[in-house]
C-alpha cells in the first residue's frame, strides 16, 4: 500500500513539473505546483463545445492525422455498434459525417499507427470476445480495407505496434486481460 501511496504522489509531482515545464517555470520544485494555478495552456479551452455523431455508445477515441490533408482526425471505438467510426476533420475544431467500418465483436479501444510504411495511419482495434484485434488498413483517401482480425488470445484489451525484434516493421501486441498477460505477433514481411 505504501508503494501505491508513492507512485502516485511521484506521479502528481511529476505531471505538476512538466505543466510548470510547459508554462515557462523551469525552476521545478513542488512547492509552486501546488500553491498556482495551472497555467494558461492547460486551463484555456472555448466556451462553447462542438459536438460530431459517432455509432453506437463511443468508448474510445484517438486522434491522428488520416487522409493526408493535415487536417487532425478522430477514430472512435463504438461499444454497441460492434464497429469503429472516423471522422474527417474539417481543420477547425468539426468533423465531416462519421463513416462506419465494421469487427466482428464489440471493439473496446482504438490505436492509429502506420504499419505499412506508406505514412497513413492504420487503426488497430482489439475485440476481446473474439480474441483479436481488428487490424484496418489505410487507403490513400482517409478510408479503410475490410478488417483483418489477427489472434491474439483470450481478453485482448488494447493494442499497439512497435518494432519489438529490430527488423525494421512494427509488430502487434496486445494486452490480454483474461489471460493476465501480452501477447507479440512478430510482423512477416
Amino acid at each position: 500500500m505504501e508503494r501505491r501511496k508513492t507512485v502516485r504522489r511521484a506521479t502528481a509531482i511529476g505531471l505538476s513539473c512538466l505543466l510548470l515545464a510547459a508554462c515557462g517555470n523551469t525552476s521545478g520544485g513542488t512547492k509552486a505546483a501546488t500553491t498556482s494555478a495551472p497555467c494558461a495552456i492547460v486551463t484555456k479551452f472555448g466556451a462553447a463545445a462542438t459536438s460530431s455523431a459517432t455509432g453506437d455508445n463511443p468508448r474510445a477515441v484517438v486522434g491522428a492525422e488520416l487522409n493526408g490533408d493535415g487536417k487532425p482526425d478522430l477514430v472512435v471505438a463504438d461499444l454497441e455498434g460492434n464497429a469503429v467510426s472516423v471522422l474527417l476533420g474539417n481543420g477547425d475544431g468539426t468533423f465531416r459525417a462519421a463513416a462506419e467500418y465494421r469487427t466482428s465483436a464489440v471493439p473496446v479501444a482504438i490505436t492509429a499507427v502506420d504499419l505499412t510504411g506508406d505514412g497513413r495511419a492504420e487503426l488497430l482495434a482489439p475485440v476481446p470476445n473474439a480474441g483479436a484485434v481488428a487490424v484496418f488498413v489505410a487507403t490513400p483517401s482517409g478510408a479503410f480495407e475490410a478488417a483483418v482480425e489477427v489472434r491474439m488470445g483470450t481478453g485482448a484489451y488494447d493494442a499497439l505496434a512497435a518494432d519489438l525484434t529490430g527488423d525494421g516493421a512494427p509488430d502487434l501486441i496486445s494486452a490480454n486481460s483474461a489471460a493476465n498477460s501480452i501477447q507479440v505477433r512478430p510482423a512477416t514481411c
